[in-house]
């Protein structure tokens, strides 16, 4: 009950911010907010959700920059007969970066009467070990979970190209544990239990990034 109230007192100070927004020239202050963690570990559902929640929200997804099957720069695993997805050459990182930049850059003009802040919410797997990408970030969530939970999960969904058999525990494991020993250290990084309740995530991501926006 607490932690609802105090959801509400911020909903209620965001309604206030998206009329009294300060602006500077035709330019408002802009967030970027990094969606990170495991593979299967919650991060588009709660993405789904906060763009729901947060008004003059949009998300740009890293899966989106996946090379095409059989482009030349990806590693081929002989002893899987299998492309390896899972590590960040088999993406267009710089693409990445130069979207999320142009996102950012301030915009000539903006709608009438629209001051609520622009919020850009990006999510994958594999963000916060490429330094241009982690430059352009307000703030940066990480969401673990353990190998049991992230090997039912990947089991029940479908993947184009699909998983061999051998590839979660020869690629994917390893790949996240790897991952997430390249991070640990960097402090402004907010580590969550992507075991948890959706529900429960969700509202301490929304009233984190609602009291970020109300100290802008």
């Amino acid at each position: 009950m607490k932690q609802q109230s105090s959801l509400h007192v911020l909903l209620h100070l965001l309604r206030i911010l998206e009329n009294t927004c300060t602006m500077s020239g035709d330019h408002i202050r802009k967030l970027i907010v990094g969606i990170s963690g495991a593979t299967n570990s919650g991060k588009s559902t709660l993405v789904g959700q906060l763009l729901s929640a947060l008004p003059n929200c949009s998300a740009i997804h890293q899966d989106d920059y996946y090379l095409e099957p059989g482009d030349k720069r990806l590693t081929w695993i002989p002893e899987l007969n299998h492309e390896n997805w899972d590590e960040m050459k088999a993406m267009e990182m710089d693409k990445l970066v130069r979207n999320i930049q142009q996102w950012a850059r301030p915009k000539e003009t903006h709608s009438p009467g629209d001051h609520s802040i622009p919020i850009l919410l990006v999510d994958g797997f594999l963000l916060y070990n490429y330094k241009p990408l982690n430059e352009v970030f307000d703030k940066r969530y990480f969401l673990e979970v353990n190998r049991t939970v992230c090997w039912r999960r990947r089991r029940d969904r479908d993947y184009d190209p699909p998983d061999v058999p051998g590839y979660f525990d020869q690629i994917v494991w390893p790949a996240y544990l790897n991952n997430l020993e390249g991070i640990k250290d960097q402090t402004d990084i907010t580590f969550l239990d992507g075991t948890r309740q959706k529900e429960e995530l969700f509202q301490t991501v929304l009233k984190d990034i609602l009291s970020m926006m109300s100290s802008y």
